[in-house]
Parts: C-alpha cells; sequence; structure tokens
C-alpha cells in the first residue's frame, strides 16, 4: 500500500471515531439503577431461569461423566478433549440428532495433498446448532512414516476423509450439550484423572488390544506403530465384510472403533505439537 493510501485511510478511520457519539461507560450504580427499575415479578423469572441453566448444565455434565471412561477423552494443549467414541456414547442418553452433508468439501494443496472439511447440524430438544469438523493429509499421522515424508498418492485419503467427519461429531455434540469448557477437576469427580503422561498414552494396558497376529499382537493400540494401525485398520475392516467370518463382526467392528479412536487421538497429538513447534522461538 503507498504512503498516500495509508495516509488517505488513516484520515477516514479518524473521521469515523470523530463521528461516533462517545457513549459514557455504565457504572455499577448505573446498572444497579436499571435493575431497581425492573418489574420484581420480571427479575424474579430471570433469576429462576438462570438457576435452572445452571442446574441443567451441571446434570448434564454429570451423565456426560457417568456414560464416559479415561479412553474417551485426551489432553488437547491442557484441557479435557471428547473422542469421538465418547460422543456416540452420549448421543443416545439426550435423543440428539444431527445432518452432516454427505459430501465433504475437499481442498487440495500444489503438493496433492487434501484437507477434508465436513459441516454438521446438532439438534437437542428442538435447539440447533452447527459444527465443522476438518482433517488434513498433511497431519504427520498420515503424512510421516518411520521418519520419512509419505507421498500424498500413498496416503489412504479416505481414512482423513473419516477423521474429519468424527471430528465433526465430536465438536457438534459438546457444543450442543455446552460441555466443551468442562475441566479437569470435573473429570477427576468420575475418576478420570489427567497424568503427566496422560497426552499420548490415553490408552492403557487394560483397554484395547490388537489382534492376536501381525509384529504387535495382543500388545495395546497404544504401544502399536502408526503404520501397524493402518495394518490392523485395513485387514479388521475387510473381515467385518467377510461372510464366512460372520460370527466375529461384533468384535471386528469394536476393534475397528477402537482403532480409529487410537488413530483420531494420534491425530490431535500431531496437531499439538505442530502448535508448539510453530510457537518455539528459533535458535
Amino acid at each position: 500500500m503507498s504512503d498516500i493510501n495509508q495516509d488517505q485511510g488513516a484520515e477516514q478511520e479518524l473521521q469515523w471515531q470523530e463521528a461516533e457519539p462517545q457513549l459514557p461507560a455504565p457504572t455499577q450504580q448505573s446498572l444497579g439503577q436499571d435493575l431497581m427499575e425492573q418489574d420484581p415479578s420480571t427479575l424474579l423469572q430471570l433469576a429462576e431461569k438462570a438457576d435452572l441453566l445452571v442446574s441443567a448444565v451441571k446434570k448434564i455434565k454429570s451423565c456426560v461423566l457417568a456414560v464416559t471412561t479415561t479412553g474417551d477423552w485426551i489432553d488437547e494443549g491442557g484441557k479435557p478433549y471428547l473422542m469421538a467414541s465418547g460422543a456416540e456414547k452420549i448421543r443416545p442418553l439426550f435423543g440428539m440428532d444431527w445432518n452432516i452433508n454427505d459430501e465433504p468439501e475437499v481442498e487440495v494443496d500444489e503438493a496433492g495433498h487434501r484437507t477434508y472439511k465436513f459441516h454438521g447440524v446438532f439438534t437437542v430438544a428442538g435447539k440447533s446448532i452447527s459444527a465443522i469438523g476438518s482433517r488434513s493429509s498433511r497431519d504427520p499421522f498420515f503424512s510421516r512414516s518411520h521418519g520419512n515424508d509419505v507421498d500424498p498418492k500413498k496416503i489412504n485419503m479416505a481414512n482423513v476423509e473419516k477423521a474429519a467427519y468424527t471430528n465433526c461429531i465430536g465438536n457438534g455434540i459438546t457444543r450442543a450439550l455446552g460441555i466443551r469448557n468442562i475441566t479437569w477437576q470435573e473429570l477427576g469427580y468420575a475418576g478420570i484423572n489427567r497424568q503427566d503422561e496422560a497426552l499420548g498414552k490415553v490408552e492403557r494396558a487394560s483397554g484395547p488390544i490388537a489382534p492376536p497376529f501381525g509384529d504387535y499382537a495382543k500388545q495395546p493400540l497404544s504401544q502399536v506403530s502408526d503404520d501397524w494401525l493402518r495394518i490392523y485398520l485395513r485387514i479388521t475392516t475387510e473381515n467385518i465384510n467377510d461372510p464366512k467370518k460372520i460370527k466375529f463382526k461384533a468384535l471386528n467392528e469394536k476393534l475397528v472403533s477402537a482403532l480409529n479412536n487410537e488413530i483420531d487421538r494420534r491425530i490431535v497429538e500431531a496437531d499439538i505439537a505442530a502448535a508448539l513447534d510453530e510457537k518455539a522461538p528459533p535458535f
């Protein structure tokens, strides 16, 4: 921008500021006088409604904590983050419904990486809110393997798309219920305690384990490499659709859910790590 344009912009902004009427800031005394001018019955109704809202939020949080477990939460930048597995547990409690667009918005960059974005409308008790969920194949979970970059052509974009979809669900449910600001103290009351190593180690030895084959047979999913997580997910998904393995379908569906949760957790981890790296001062 030229100096002339900058001067003109500054002069115009000054004119707007001068033309804008300056209103006196409300004082505590003036606010009190405004309240006293209200009808007492109206004030009482407002107070009672506020009490009901506070009570409702507390009960909603209590229900959420009752049905979720440690594996449904992770530490995202110091704050609790509800995973898609927890969101699915919450849905039937409140008769929640949602409508997410079938086809996501897709952005492709020059390198061939794709970003998927889903828009959803979440409804509970007749009230609706909008939410967005997105994931990119540039997330290190998808774009890095054994310390090396992965060619976008070799990335399973269906997994990236699914991660964006589950992210939309998690965001929508927590927003619709007003529980995005839930605290570690509140989670602690339900036995979900934040530990120093929680970030990146949410799953415990007693949690979901890998199938009885491969390099990580019967080991906790939290200890399985990224590559083997993808292998287990592909094979288990194929087994669900195999008529010869119909009797194992329920078990395989649970394992697919657990694998997707672990993948989602690692993507969030990578996002946090990348954000921290960007904020780190250069040396």
